[in-house]
């Protein structure tokens, strides 16, 4: 039998403003990629 564990992430400030810069950086590359694929 699998177990699925979920842990709950509790960051402090500084390491939440850097998760969402990841995030945003993430996003802009991958609406970049969708919009330059959708050109072809």
């Amino acid at each position: 039998m699998y177990y699925a564990y979920k842990y709950r992430l509790t960051p402090s400030d500084a390491h939440r403003d850097e998760l969402d810069r990841h995030r945003d950086i993430c996003r802009q590359l991958y609406n970049h990629t969708l919009y330059r694929l959708n050109e072809y």
